[in-house]
C-alpha cells in the first residue's frame, strides 16, 4: 500500500502517475474507492472492495481520501491483506477545500481510465460530498477519449449482518448496483481463489467477532454458502443479474428450503415455514426444533402492556433496556443485533450460569431433557450478549425480585423488559415502578408478514436466523454430550445440518 499526498492542490501529487503505475503494474481491471471514515464506512468499504474484486476481476485499487478519511482508508486496505486477499492499494489523499476535491477526483479517474482497461468506481463508503464527487468525476466525459468509469453502489440489507464484512454475509444480501454502466463484466465467474482460501479469523477479529463464537459460526457458514453458490448479485437500470441457488436447512422434523437465495420473499417464507414446523407438537425432536428456533430469531420480539396495548416490535423501542432471564433463553441477542440497546442485571447472569452448570453434570436430564437442552442453550446465547452487552450491579438471583431493588439511579434508565406474567405483576405493583418503565414481552411470527417491515429487512433476518439454528445446534451438542441428555437430545441435534444445491428453473 502507497501513499500519496496532494493535499494543496486540486492535481494529482505530481508523483501519483509514477507510483499508481509501479503499485499497480499490470493490472487489468482497477477500481477507484471513496475513502472511508468511521466503522460503518470501513466495513463498507472492505465490502465493495471485495465484492468487486469477486463480480469485477479487480486486481488493483486506488483510493480517493482526504486528510479525514486516509487513517481509516489505510487501516481498510490492510483489513483486506491480512485476510489473505492480495489487491494492491494506492492511497491519493488531497484537500476538502470546496472545487479542489471535485477537479482532483476528475483527473484521478481520467488518469486512470487512459492507463488501464478497466476502471470501477465505488462510491459506497465515502461521504456524501466525496461520494459525489467520484460518481460524477466517473460519469463526465473529459479531455481523454474513453475517460468515464463503471459506477457502482453496494448495497446492504442490514439486519443482524450489521458489523459483518462480505464475503461474510450471504451475497444476495450485499448486492452491487450498477448505476453507470460504460463496460460488461465477465460472466459465469467461479468463486476466486481467494474467497476459499480466505483468513477467516484475521478477517474475524479485525470486526471484534471473537473466533469460535456463535457469531462467528454463522459469519463462516455465510462463506460457504457464498462459496458453494458461486456466481453474481449484480443489478442496473435494464435487468437483475443474480446466480440463483437453493439453501436448505435440515431438521429432525423435515427440510426448511430457500427456493432461490436471490428473492427475499424465498427467504421470509422459510422463516415463516420454519417457525410453524417449530410450534407443532411432535414430541422431542419437535422439542429441540423449538427450543433451537424460539433462541435465533425465528420468532420476533414484541412488547407493551400485559393485554398487549402499545405493543410494538422490541427492537424500536428505542429505550434502554434491562432484560430478564426468559428473554436472554428465548434469543433477545438477535434484537440487540437489529440495534435494540439492551442490558443484563447480574442476577440474569448468574442466575443462566449457575442453571448452565446443573445442567452440565453428568446425571443432568434424566428426567428434564429440556430443562437441560434450554439451560444449555441459554449459557452459549449469554456469552453472545455479554461479547457486547453491559452488566449492571444487582442483588443476587433470583432475578425477578433483584431487579427491582436495583439502584434506582439505574432503574430510572432503563425500562424493565420481560416474559414472565408473575414478574410483571410484581414489578408493576412495585414502588420501583414509579421510576422505571415496566413491559411485558412475548414472542411472535406475525411480523413476517407485516408490509410496513421493508422485506429485505426481514429477509437478512430470515438468513441470519436459519443459519443461526444450525451453529446453535453445533455449539449446544458439543456442551451436551457427556450428559445423560445426550441419549434423548444428542441423536436430534445431528440431524440439524445447511445444504445448497443448483436452482432448477
Amino acid at each position: 500500500m502507497s501513499s500519496l499526498d496532494g493535499v494543496e492542490t486540486g492535481r494529482l501529487p505530481r508523483d501519483a502517475e509514477a507510483v499508481i503505475g509501479s503499485v499497480l503494474g499490470g493490472a487489468s481491471v482497477v477500481a477507484v474507492a471513496a475513502g472511508c471514515v468511521g466503522r460503518e464506512s470501513r466495513l463498507s468499504f472492505i465490502s465493495c472492495i471485495l465484492r468487486l474484486a469477486e463480480e469485477y476481476g479487480v486486481d488493483g485499487v486506488v483510493v480517493l481520501a482526504t486528510p479525514r478519511t486516509r487513517p481509516d482508508s489505510e487501516r481498510a486496505l490492510r483489513v483486506v491483506s491480512d485476510a489473505g486477499v492480495a489487491i494492491p492499494g494506492v492511497i491519493v489523499e488531497v484537500s476538502d477545500a470546496p472545487g479542489i476535491l471535485e477537479r482532483a477526483a476528475r483527473r484521478l479517474v481520467e488518469y486512470l481510465a487512459a492507463r488501464f482497461p478497466r476502471v470501477v468506481s465505488c462510491t459506497s463508503p465515502g461521504s456524501r460530498r466525496l461520494a459525489a464527487a467520484l460518481a460524477l468525476a466517473s460519469v463526465t466525459p473529459g479531455s481523454v477519449e474513453g475517460s468515464e468509469a463503471n459506477v457502482v453502489h453496494l448495497d446492504f440489507w442490514w439486519g443482524p449482518w450489521t458489523g459483518l464484512p462480505y464475503p461474510l454475509v450471504p451475497r444476495p444480501l450485499e448486492p452491487l448496483y450498477v448505476i453507470h454502466p460504460v463496460w460488461e463484466p465477465p460472466r459465469g465467474r467461479e468463486a476466486p481463489k481467494w474467497l476459499r482460501k480466505l483468513r477467516v479469523r484475521e478477517l474475524l477479529e479485525s470486526v471484534g467477532v471473537e473466533a469460535g463464537s456463535l457469531r462467528a459460526c454463522i459469519a463462516v457458514k455465510a462463506l460457504q454458502v457464498n462459496i458453494e453458490c458461486s456466481g453474481t448479485a449484480r443489478y442496473d437500470y435494464d435487468r437483475a443479474e443474480c446466480t440463483p441457488c437453493v439453501l436448505s436447512l435440515e431438521t429432525p422434523l423435515g427440510e426448511i428450503t430457500v427456493d432461490d437465495w436471490c428473492k427475499p420473499e424465498s427467504w421470509v417464507k422459510a422463516a415463516e415455514d420454519a417457525g410453524k414446523l417449530a410450534s407443532s407438537d411432535k414430541g422431542i425432536p419437535g422439542l429441540v426444533v423449538r427450543a433451537l428456533a424460539e433462541a435465533s430469531g425465528l420468532y420476533w420480539w414484541l412488547a407493551g402492556s400485559e393485554d398487549g396495548r402499545g405493543e410494538a416490535l422490541l427492537y424500536t423501542l428505542g429505550d434502554r433496556l434491562l432484560v430478564d432471564a426468559n428473554l436472554v433463553y428465548k434469543g433477545v441477542h438477535i434484537e440487540a443485533l437489529m440495534g435494540a440497546s439492551i442490558a443484563l442485571p447480574w442476577a440474569v447472569v448468574a442466575e443462566i450460569e449457575r442453571s448452565l452448570a446443573e445442567a452440565l453434570k453428568r446425571n443432568a436430564g434424566l428426567r428434564d431433557p429440556e430443562k437441560v437442552l434450554r439451560r444449555i442453550v441459554a449459557g452459549v446465547l449469554l456469552r453472545e450478549l455479554q461479547a457486547t452487552t453491559p452488566v449492571l450491579p444487582s442483588d443476587p438471583p433470583p432475578a425477578d425480585t433483584a431487579m427491582i431493588r436495583m439502584d434506582p439511579l439505574i432503574l430510572e434508565k432503563y425500562t424493565l423488559v420481560t416474559e414472565d406474567t408473575g414478574a410483571y405483576t410484581l414489578w408493576r405493583s412495585h414502588p420501583s415502578s414509579k421510576i422505571t418503565r415496566v413491559l411485558s414481552a412475548r414472542q411472535s411470527l406475525e411480523p413476517w408478514r407485516w408490509d410496513e417491515i421493508d422485506v429485505r429487512a426481514r429477509a437478512a433476518r430470515a438468513a441470519y436466523a436459519l443459519l443461526h439454528v444450525a451453529c446453535l445446534a453445533e455449539k449446544t451438542r458439543g456442551m451436551l454430550r457427556g450428559t445423560n441428555a445426550w441419549q434423548t437430545i444428542g441423536i436430534h441435534l445431528e440431524k440439524f445440518k445447511i445444504k445448497t444445491r443448483k436452482h432448477t428453473s
